[in-house]
C-alpha cells in the first residue's frame, strides 16, 4: 500500500465508489438510457453501484449539515449560559436553577437540556463529523483516488513489484490488536496471554482506511504462501470483488501449497446465505475452498445474546463462531484495549489453528479444518436474539441456524480430536 518513496496509501475509497467512477470514465454519463451496458448484469451493477453512491452521499451531506448546525448552536449556548450565570463551567445543576428573563436565556437553557438528554457532548459531535467527513472527502467522493501513490494498475495481477515495507502504516491498531490475540506472549505477567506459543506473525499491510483492492489481497496472499506461512488471517471484508477471479486463483494456490484461510464473517448483521461478502469459499468457477474458514462474533455468556448483535451469520458461508465481544489485546506502544468485531472472532479460529498445527504438524490444512469445525462446543439448539439488523426474521432463533457448524471454536475439543486421529492414522 505505498511506493519506493516510502509514501503510504492511509484513505482509500469504498468499492462500490470505485466501480460506479470505472463505469463513468468508460460511458462518460450515468444517464442509464444513454448507456449501452455490455449485458444485463453490467447494468445491474452500475444501478446497483450508483444508488449505493447517491445514497450515502445524500445522507451524509445532510448529516453534516445538521451536526454542524448543533455543534455551532452548543458552543453559542453554552456562551450565553455563562454569562448569564457568571461562571466558567456550565454544569446541569445550575442550568436546572437557573431563572430565564430573556427569550435569548430560554433558548440557551432548551438546547443545553436537549443536548444533556440525549447524552451527547463535543467529543461525541466531532467524532460524527469526522465520520461524516471521512465519507465525504475519502470514501465516498468520485474526485479522491489514491491509487496514484502506488503509480500501478489496480486490474493488472501481473504486477508484483509494487509496494513497500512500511506494515505499520498511519497507525497500526487493528493489525496489532489481531496479532497480540494470535501470539499475544503468555504467562510474563504483562497484559493478555495470546492463544498460541512459538508462532511467527508475518505482517502484510493490504487494507487501507476504506475497501481493499482485490489485486492487493490477491498478491499478498502469494507472497505470504511463498514465504512460508501456514495460516492466513483475513480480517477485512467488503461487498464487492470486480477482480474476483484475481483473488479465487491466489486463494486457490493457498489450498494447493497447504495454508489454511481464516476469514471474519463481517460485522453487517446479515446473512451472508443471502447476500455474500467478499472474499468468500465460492469461486466464480463454481469451486469451493476446501481449506477456507469463516467466523462469526460470540458473546462470552451462554444467553440470548450469545452472537454478536452485529456479526454477520449463514447456515452455509459462516462456518463457526468464536469469541468477538469485549475483547481484550495489544496496541502498539505498549498499551491494550477492548475493541468488539468479528475481525478479532478470526484471529481466535487463527490462533487456537496454529496451537493445534505445532502439535500435530503432520494435519494437513483441510484435516486442520475439518478438526477445528468438528470440534466445537455444540450449541445448535440455543435460542438466541438474531443480529440485530436482520429484519426478515426477528426474535429467537436456534443458533446452529447462525453457521455450519452451530458451535464455538473449542481448543481443548481440538486437542483432543486432532490427537485421537493422528493415533488412527498410524
Amino acid at each position: 500500500m505505498g511506493n519506493s518513496k516510502g509514501e503510504i496509501v492511509v484513505k482509500a475509497n469504498y468499492e462500490e465508489l470505485r466501480i460506479y467512477r470505472k463505469f463513468l470514465k468508460s460511458y462518460g454519463t450515468d444517464d442509464v438510457n444513454n448507456i449501452d451496458f455490455a449485458d444485463e448484469n453490467e447494468r445491474i451493477l452500475f444501478l446497483e453501484c450508483k444508488a449505493v453512491v447517491d445514497s450515502v452521499v445524500n445522507e451524509n451531506a445532510a448529516l453534516k449539515k445538521d451536526f454542524e448546525a448543533i455543534s455551532k448552536n452548543m458552543l453559542l449556548a453554552e456562551s450565553i449560559l455563562k454569562e448569564h450565570l457568571g461562571i466558567e463551567q456550565v454544569n446541569i445543576q445550575s442550568v436546572k436553577k437557573m431563572d430565564t428573563p430573556t427569550a435569548k436565556i430560554e433558548w440557551a437553557r432548551d438546547v443545553y437540556m436537549l443536548i444533556f438528554e440525549l447524552e451527547w457532548d463535543y467529543e461525541f459531535i466531532e467524532g460524527v463529523l469526522e465520520d461524516v467527513n471521512n465519507v465525504l472527502d475519502y470514501y465516498y467522493n468520485i474526485d479522491f483516488d489514491p491509487r496514484d501513490i502506488i503509480g500501478d494498475n489496480p486490474d493488472d495481477i501481473n504486477e508484483k513489484q509494487y509496494g513497500n515495507n512500511k506494515v505499520q502504516g498511519v497507525e497500526a491498531v487493528h493489525g496489532t490488536f489481531v496479532a497480540g490475540i494470535i501470539a499475544g506472549i503468555r504467562n510474563n505477567g504483562i497484559g493478555i496471554n495470546g492463544i498460541a506459543e512459538n508462532v511467527r506473525i508475518m505482517p502484510l499491510r493490504v487494507v487501507p482506511d476504506g475497501d481493499e483492492y482485490d489485486k492487493d489481497i490477491a498478491n499478498a496472499i502469494y507472497y505470504a504462501v511463498d514465504n512460508g506461512a501456514n495460516i492466513i488471517n483475513m480480517s477485512f471484508g467488503k461487498n464487492y470483488s470486480p477482480n474476483k477471479k484475481m483473488v479465487d486463483d491466489a486463494m486457490k494456490y493457498a489450498e494447493e501449497n497447504n495454508v489454511l484461510l481464516v476469514h471474519s464473517a463481517g460485522n453487517e448483521a446479515q446473512n451472508l446465505d443471502e447476500k455474500l461478502s467478499y472474499p468468500n469459499k465460492l469461486c466464480a468457477d463454481g469451486h469451493i475452498l476446501k481449506n477456507w474458514i469463516s467466523v462469526g462474533a460470540s458473546d462470552m455468556k451462554k444467553n440470548k445474546y450469545l452472537a454478536g448483535d452485529f456479526s454477520n451469520f449463514g447456515k452455509k458461508y459462516v462456518d463457526v463462531f468464536a469469541p468477538g465481544l469485549n475483547i481484550v489485546s495489544t496496541r502498539p506502544n505498549n498499551s491494550y484495549d477492548v475493541f468488539n468485531g468479528t475481525s478479532f472472532s478470526s484471529p481466535v479460529v487463527s490462533g487456537v489453528a496454529a496451537l493445534v498445527w505445532s502439535y500435530f504438524p503432520e494435519l494437513t490444512a483441510i484435516e486442520l479444518k475439518d478438526i477445528l469445525l468438528n470440534s466445537v462446543y455444540e450449541l445448535s439448539r440455543k435460542k438466541v436474539l438474531l443480529p440485530y439488523d436482520y429484519e426478515p426474521i426477528k426474535g429467537k432463533v436456534k443458533f446452529g441456524n447462525l453457521s455450519v457448524t452451530g458451535g464455538i471454536i473449542n481448543a481443548y475439543n481440538a486437542f483432543i480430536m486432532a490427537e485421537d486421529y493422528v493415533d488412527n492414522r498410524k
